[in-house]
């Protein structure tokens, strides 16, 4: 699979600069995952072929078919991944951690 390390960016401020309502505050901060992270995350398996986790991301999103842009499916993946850590996110952070 081609995933290339990919960097997460998350406002946690929440606050936008006011003259321009889509900028993101200066206070972000960004999760690396690795593409055996994120392989991992998807199908179980750090060392599933790109055919695997889209056919894992068909499943998991109720898909009929796999995602045919393999773009669309690595960000796809990328982002699954993120969400599955954040509760790890929220104990880590509840417990001091960082």
């Amino acid at each position: 699979m081609a995933i290339r390390p990919a960097a997460i960016s998350t406002c946690v401020g929440g606050e936008r600069e006011p003259s321009d309502p889509h900028a993101a505050s200066a206070t972000t901060s960004q999760d690396l995952r690795t593409p055996n992270e994120v392989k991992q995350a998807v199908t179980g398996a750090g060392n599933a072929d790109k055919g695997q986790v889209q056919m894992a991301l068909a499943r998991i999103h109720g898909l009929r078919g796999v995602p045919a842009q393999a773009d669309a499916a690595d960000a796809v993946a990328v982002a699954l991944t993120h969400l599955l850590a954040a509760p790890m996110r929220a104990v880590a952070a509840r417990a001091g951690a960082r």
